[in-house]
């Protein structure tokens, strides 16, 4: 809410014409009247003069009385303006002046002493007002409140804000004393109170701003250094699965050439010869470690990878098994075909058994002869032996 140079002549018009219409206090205040005003002398000097208006007995304290919230108040620099049900929240570190509800009516012989009601001080609420009300003043009263807290603070339009008591002040000389210029004076209408920005304020949004910025390029740091890392992951990956498609095909491409160099024997080629089923399973994992490395890589087909060892790894396999089964196949051929000559040949072994179980019988007898002989020279030279003695 801003107001141009004539409309707040107007309402300062309008103001001076409001407060010229409360009655006039007697010139000298009552001799009965010393230091603070008790509740009682209060309500009787807001009910003949308007002390203050609007007066409710419930905010009446026993030597004060409770201030509300008013309709206007500015916070960020803009001017505000509250009803009923509404309120205003000041946030941490933020500062809000804030106009009374209440108008007073200061005699000569009053001052008025004011400050923010405790409970909204332990809130976190700090009033940096004059805490003097000139005799003679006439008007709504303005502070400014800080919020030094860490949680915002909410106010309800005509909600208890401040409490003020009334002093009595040495006699009144007109001529002698100066009065108060309430007329004239500098701020009369709350758009007359200049902006007020919270230096704590801007320097707490600052810094917060500058650690948002800090968060955000951290986080985009960290994004770029996850996605780093995962790329470096999967090129390690990548390269740990070639490796493996590598090892693995040239095991494949050694044990096919070991199976048909180990077999070369017509006797042991055999269709289901090991090495070469050993080379077989070796491909097979070339080709998983191969086609999973390729998965790293959608672009590019797996089966195009390293066409040409993967195609020497193979034709070594299928060679071998090739030329085991043709082998096999030879010699079961083999077989086959000298199955009639098996009768033949087991009686010309069954008779070289015989003549060979003969010839060991007479080295048999023989033996025995021999040792016969020896003896009996043993014992004949014995028997010389006992002679001699």
């Amino acid at each position: 809410m801003s107001v141009n140079f004539d409309e707040r002549e107007q309402l300062k018009k309008a103001e001076r014409d409001r407060l010229f219409q409360l009655p006039d206090f007697p010139q000298g205040h009552p001799d009965d009247d010393r230091g603070v005003l008790l509740s009682d002398q209060i309500q009787r000097y807001c009910q003949q003069y308007q002390l203050i208006s609007p007066f409710d007995p419930e905010l009446l304290k026993p030597a004060g009385y409770d201030l509300r919230v008013g309709r206007n108040y500015s916070k960020n620099g803009q001017h505000f303006a509250l009803n009923d049900g509404m309120e205003l929240e000041i946030e941490p570190y933020q500062v809000a002046i804030i106009e009374t509800y209440e108008t007073l009516n200061m005699p000569e012989f009053l001052i008025g002493r004011w400050n923010i009601r405790v409970q909204l001080a332990y809130e976190g609420l700090l009033w940096v007002g004059g805490a003097q009300v000139d005799p003679g003043f006439r008007g709504y009263l303005c502070c400014p409140i800080y919020n030094l807290s860490t949680k915002p603070v909410a106010l309800k339009f005509r909600g208890k804000l401040a409490m003020i008591d009334f002093v009595t002040t040495t006699p009144f000389r007109d001529g002698e004393c100066k009065s108060f210029d309430w007329r004239n004076r500098r701020m009369l209408v709350f758009p007359d109170y200049p902006p007020l920005r919270s230096g704590i304020e801007e320097r707490v949004q600052k810094f917060q701003s500058s650690i948002e910025a800090a968060k955000k390029k951290t986080d985009g740091d960290l994004e770029t250094a996850s996605l780093d890392t995962r790329t470096k992951l999967g090129e390690i990956h990548q390269r740990i699965d070639t490796f493996l498609a590598l090892v693995f095909t040239v095991v494949a491409v050694l044990f096919a050439g070991l199976g048909i160099l180990a077999t070369a024997g017509p006797g042991e080629r055999s269709f289901v010869n090991p090495p070469a089923w050993v080379a077989a399973v070796a491909l097979y994992f070339a080709l998983r470690a191969n086609r999973r490395s390729g998965q790293d890589a959608p672009q590019d087909k797996w089966h195009t990878r390293r066409p040409g060892a993967l195609l020497i790894a193979a034709g070594a396999v299928l060679l071998s098994l090739a030329y085991h089964y043709w082998g096999g196949h030879f010699s079961l051929t083999d077989l086959i075909a000298a199955k009639p000559q098996a009768p033949e040949v087991m009686r010309a072994i069954t008779t070289e058994k015989e003549e060979r179980e003969a010839a060991i019988q007479n080295l048999q007898r023989q033996a025995d002869a021999k040792f016969q002989s020896i003896q009996e020279q043993l014992g004949r030279l014995e028997s010389a032996k006992s002679s001699t003695k």
